[in-house]
Parts: C-alpha cells; structure tokens; sequence
C-alpha cells in the first residue's frame, strides 16, 4: 500500500471514530426593545477546526460562534467541522418589556460572599450584601439599584460587585435595578441572617467529680457559618474551638460549676452567649471499672485463654444505673461517692469472684475496680440472627448476620446456610462462603470458642421489575457438629417488603412474632428487634458514625441485648438511658460515589417491663451523627400493646402513614391505589370511612380525643391493609 493510500486509510479511520458533530445553544432576551440580545453555540464531537454560519431576522448574517447587540427573534446557526460535516440548530431571543428577575437581582442574599458581609443579626439591620451584574450581555453594564429603605452603598468587592448595607435580619425585600440602556426589573429575596436558629445547641452534659475534671458536654452547630467559640469559667478563658461550618465539638475535662459559651460568627457583629451547669458529682466521686471473664480454671485470674464477655449488661444500686461491657469484657461507670451494689443481669453467669451477687461496694476519693470472674454451667447454644437493609428494585439488599456462641464451652465446626428469596440476584459476601448454589449460600467456619460471634453478609441485586409490595423471604440456619441444649433458636427468619423511595436514615422494629405494623400482642410476643439504618448522602467519605437512642422508660435496660452490625463498632451506655454506637474508622463513602456501600446498620432487642398492660406505647427514635454534622434524627418507630384478638396479623404491609403519632393531619401512600379506608377505635367501633381512589390521600384526626386508633384500608389488588394511628 503507498504511503497516500495509507495516510487517507487512517484519516477515514479517525473520522470514522469520531464522535458525531453536535452543537448546544444559548440566548439572552433582548430587553425593553434595546437590541441587546445574544445568542451563542457550543459545538463538539465531529473533526475541529469548526466554522460558523448565522442567519436571523431583516437579513441578519455572521460567521462568529457568539452574536450579540440582537433583535428578538430565531437564529440559526449552521456549524461546520474541518471534513465537511455540518449540523444546524436555532436559538430564540426572547422581547422582554422588563429586565427578569435573575441574577441581576440579589446573588448573595443569604452572604457574606467573597469577603463581603456579613449578615444581618437577630434584632439588627447590618446585614450588607453584593449584588451581581455579570449575567448582562456585553454593552449593558453598569446596573443601579433602588431599595425602598435605607440601604446605602458600601463599595465593590475584588470582583466589582456592588455592595449595599442597612439591611435587616428576616426582613423581605423588593427592589428595583436599572441598567445603563434605562431598561429596569424588580425582584424580592428574603434576608437570612444570624439568630435563633444558627445558635449552639448544648447537649450530652456530663457532671464531675468535685476536684476532678471529668466533666463534658457537646455542642452542634446547625448552620454553615464559620463561628469561633470561646469557653469561660469565672472570667477565665478554658477552652477555644473554631466551627469550619455545621458540625459537632465535644468540650472535655471540664471541672464542675457554671461555664460562658460565646459564640462570634466571623464577618459578622453577630455574638450569642450561653451558660452550662456541670453538675457536681460529688467531693469523692469517681470512676468504677473492671472486666468479666469467663473463669475456666476458676481462680479467679484472668489467664491468656481466659475470654472476656461481651455485651454483659450490669447493674448499679440504688439509682438504677446500668453499664454494659465491650467485646473485651471492660466496663467503666463513673459514680458520685456513696455505697453501692453490682450485679449483672445475665442469669446464666455463675459468680466465682466475687463469689455472691450482688457485690457492694463504697465509691470515695479512689477509683474502685471491681473484676467478675465467672463460670457457667450453661450447655453449648448457638444463637442466630440477621437485619437487612431496605429492598429497592435495582439497588442492593443487604443481609447482615450475626451467630454467636452464647456459652462458655467450644463448640465444633460450624456451618451457617442462607436460603435467599429466589427473586434475589446473588452479587457477593463476606467472608467468602464455602458454596453458592441456586439460591442458598453457605459458609463453612471453624470452631467457636467460648462466647465467639461470627458476623456475616450477603449482597444482592433487587431487578428492577420487582413490583414494589413484593415479600422477600430469608432464612439463615446455623450448625455445628456438637450436641447443643436447644435449637430453637439456630434458624432465623425475615420477610423484607420491596418499596420505592425510602428514608435512608430510619429505625424499624418488629416484634418476636413478626409483626412490623407497631402491633405487641401481649402473650405472644416477648422481644422487640430494633434495626437502625443509615446511609452517607454527603459528598465526602465519613470517617465516623455515632448513634445515641435514649430507651423510653418502657423498655427493661437489663434486657439490652446487641445485635449485627455493619461494620465494627463498640457499644456503650451512657446516663439517661442512653445507648450510644460508635463506629470509628468506618470509611462510609458517599452515595454518589459508591451508592451500594455508603450504607450502614446496627441491631438490638429488648423487653418490655411487665406487667405490660393494654394500651402501653414504645416510642423510640435514634440520633445519627456523621463525622461532625449535625444529627440525623430518624422518624420514631412505636409500638402498641394490645391482647391478641386470635386474628393472625398480616405478615407485612405496603400501606404507610405519617406522622405518626399525630395531632391532626395524616397522609396515608400505597404503591397500590387505595380504595377506601375505614378508622376504628381502640374498642372496635367505627370512628369514619373515607372514600379514596388513588395511591396518596390525607385524612384529619384533628376533632377526634387522643388514642390508638386502626385504619384499614382497601387496595385495588383486594387486599386489606392495617395501620395503628396514635393521636396525641
């Protein structure tokens, strides 16, 4: 082949693989009958050099890629690239009798920008803010602004911004700008300053011990201004912090008495100040430590093979004080001065050393460890359990799972089994399993020493064409080669209800009988699982992620017991009620870079204190905190106990309410179309029916009294669906 055949071989190879020639358009209004229109285009793809050729109205021709001083009216542009290839396309510049209410207006009303600022304080009208003329074709600068108060001008910022001042914080403003052609428009903008809303929110106060620095609390800052706080007791500056934007700042070792937090928004007057008390714990308080172990040998020394126990719930009296041990077997407790007993919850620990509890104990100026070494007569239990994530057509589902040896003796190789919704798409898991075959994995685990837990996960695709309503059904089984005491509770078993859009951050239960519509059957069911699920929707990797849920009085504390998680963790109780999950090092990315691993969840279940009586509500709700963010505050989930009517509940349901509890207005969605809906009271009676044709409505419960009530409703589909509304 000559070298001018192969040179125009690879020339129609190239343009053979070019991307075909295209051109986006753009326009600006002509305004006021100024002819001061423009029209633009931006071509691509095809074989560059590119030309240009324009058409327009009264004979309008030119061969530039952007056109301007225009009448209103079409041009067309036809773009032609270096091979010949060309492609039209029309732009229209509209006749505006006035200039739009764009960003000629006000470009930075919230402020400051660039510099410039600040914005206004709670009370004050000295908020200052530039205004942008840069959206103006060329030729038609120079725009003037008229404000109805007193709102003079301050001067130009770097980038010639007009600034103007006096303005005052929630106030609204409308205003007129003229440009140089006397061509004018109006617009309005709320001015957002610096008030109420913007200030610290003070949370989590621990007290100290008198003489002592043990005292804390934790400041979230709820907006995205740069603030400098300044901590002070008696006069004396004690701590600094500077806020980079909304975020949380835990102030540690703190000693008792009453604290000044001032908070100064930078490029701003704007100051708010507010006290916090540390209480004083007392002149002797301190701190109770120690670990529980299982005593093989039982004397009472923790030797090298000697495992701690995990999740050992413990109590303290008088007070009703509760801790719980970490996956070490350490706990930790601080106490004011005074006498105590410890005891732990855990039936099954035989006490060796101590020998008898509870154990009393004084707490005064030292801190006082008290070691649990424990035997146990419990015979070899394995214990499974398993959460999910949300089920969403075309997204991934999550099977997180945790086994566990709930004795001290060892048990033989262990093999879990997942049997998975044949709707399910295996994608992957972790660990690796043994064997995937049709739709059961299962993974093959060495032997598990004492009080050993395992975690596990399977991921899946949902396909797209799932309907939404769909059950999907899994089973979990865990074995081992030894006898075991019981076996009931080796299977576990979930149903997962397909739906569309979700809350990312929410808390679910459902009870021991499976029950997710809020419903405890007293009699029949004996545990609450809760799930708390939480995804990154930021725009960077998250680096920590740490859950509080303050457990309502209804709920036993020495039940707690801990269920899977997502990714390591530790657990810890903290007073008021408070459970706290940190996962440190988490490296959650976020959904628009990794979407199906910037989820996460944790797990627990609990009991209700008995005598549960009818009627009894368990509202819970969780606190997410990623990174230093403000809290993600989820939804409350709440259940209701009422006897069982002998009536078998539906296993799931699609129909879903809200706000719940209530006080007035609810809005009830199904991805069915709901027929009707029918609201009964506590006692059966009929309350009021509604006539409904369509897949979201809205009923009042405003005039009814305060209760529980139970609406059902009827789908298209012919089913029946059941709902318990709380009115408050």
């Amino acid at each position: 082949m000559s070298r001018s055949a192969l040179l125009s071989l690879l020339f129609v190879l190239t343009a053979s693989s070019t991307k075909a020639l295209s051109v986006a358009m753009g326009a600006l209004p002509e305004t006021c009958g100024n002819v001061n229109g423009a029209a633009w285009g931006i071509p691509s793809g095809g074989v560059p050099p590119y030309t240009y050729s324009w058409t327009g109205p009264a004979g309008f021709t030119s061969t530039a890629d952007s056109i301007y001083a225009l009448e209103a009216g079409t041009y067309t542009l036809v773009v032609t690239d270096n091979v010949g290839s060309q492609v039209s396309q029309s732009a229209g510049v509209q006749d505006l009798s006035a200039l739009p209410p764009g960003p000629g207006g006000c470009a930075s009303c919230a402020g400051p920008l660039l510099g410039y600022g600040p914005a206004p304080c709670e009370g004050m009208c000295n908020g200052a803010f530039a205004f942008n003329d840069s959206w103006l074709p060329p030729g038609t600068v120079n725009l003037t602004y008229s404000f109805p108060g007193n709102n003079p001008f301050l001067g130009l910022t770097s980038y010639g911004e007009q600034v103007f001042g006096n303005f005052c914080y929630g106030e609204t403003v409308t205003y007129t700008f003229t440009d140089d052609m006397g061509c004018s428009g109006t617009t309005t903008f709320e001015v957002y300053g610096l008030g109420t809303p913007d200030q610290p929110v003070i949370s989590q106060i621990q007290g100290a011990c008198s003489g002592g620095n043990g005292g804390s609390f934790q400041i979230s800052m709820p907006t995205q201004y740069q603030a400098d706080l300044t901590l002070s007791l008696a006069g004396s500056e004690v701590a600094t912090y500077t806020s980079f934007g909304s975020g949380t700042h835990l102030f540690s070792n703190l000693v008792a008495g009453t604290y000044n937090l001032l908070t100064h928004w930078n490029l701003s007057q704007c100051a708010h100040s507010d006290v916090i008390v540390i209480p004083d714990l007392g002149p002797n308080c301190n701190t109770l430590t120690g670990t529980s172990w299982y005593d093989a040998d039982g004397d009472c020394v923790q030797d090298v093979n000697e495992v701690g126990i995990p999740g050992s719930v413990l109590q303290v009296e008088p007070g009703g004080l509760y801790t719980i041990t970490h996956d070490d077997g350490s706990y930790s407790l601080n106490l004011p001065n005074g006498n105590y007993t410890l005891a732990q919850s855990d039936a099954s620990l035989v006490p060796i050393c101590p020998a008898a509890l509870p154990v009393p104990f004084s707490m005064s100026t030292a801190a006082v460890n008290i070691d649990l070494a424990n035997g146990s007569t419990v015979p070899l239990d394995l214990d499974m359990r398993f959460t999910t994530t949300p089920a969403r057509p075309g997204f991934d589902f999550a099977l997180v799972a945790k086994v566990r040896n709930l004795s001290p003796q060892q048990s033989g190789p262990v093999t879990v089994t997942c049997s998975f919704d044949p709707a399910l798409i295996y994608t992957s898991a972790q660990p690796s399993p043994s064997t995937v075959s049709g739709n059961m994995i299962t993974w093959e685990l060495p032997a598990f020493d004492s009080f050993h837990i395992s975690q596990l996960q399977a991921h899946f695709d949902v396909p797209v064409s799932t309907p939404l309503g769909s059950a999907l059904s899994t089973t979990f089984v865990a074995s081992n080669t030894l006898p075991e005491a019981t076996l009931t509770n080796n299977p576990a078993q979930r149903t997962s209800i397909v739906t569309g859009s979700f809350d990312p951050n929410e808390k679910v239960v459902i009870t021991s009988s499976g029950n997710i519509e809020g419903l405890y059957q007293i009699g029949v069911d004996e545990w609450l699982d809760y799930t708390i699920r939480f995804q990154n929707t930021g725009t960077d990797t998250a680096f920590t992620v740490v859950i509080t849920d303050t457990l309502d009085a209804t709920l036993d504390m020495a039940s707690f017991e801990q269920g899977a998680c997502s990714h390591p963790c530790t657990v810890d109780f903290r007073p008021g009620r408070v459970v706290q999950w940190t996962f440190t090092d988490i490296l959650l990315p976020d959904s628009n870079v990794n979407e199906a691993a910037s989820h996460g969840l944790t797990s627990f279940r609990m009991k209700l204190h008995e005598p549960v009586l009818p009627g009894t509500m368990v509202p819970n709700i969780a606190n997410i905190y990623f990174d230093f963010n403000p809290p993600v505050i989820t939804e409350p989930s709440m259940v209701v106990a009422e006897f069982s009517t002998g009536v078998e509940e539906l296993p799931s349901t699609i129909m879903r309410a809200w706000p719940v509890p209530t006080t007035g207005l609810v809005k009830v969605t199904s991805p069915i179309p709901v027929q009707g809906l029918l609201l009964l009271a506590a006692d059966g009676r009929s309350v009021a029916e509604y006539a409904v044709d369509a897949m979201s409505t809205t009923i009042d419960l405003q005039d009814l009294p305060s209760g529980v009530y139970l609406l059902m409703g009827s789908l298209s589909d012919r089913s029946v669906q059941r709902l318990h509304i709380i009115k408050q």
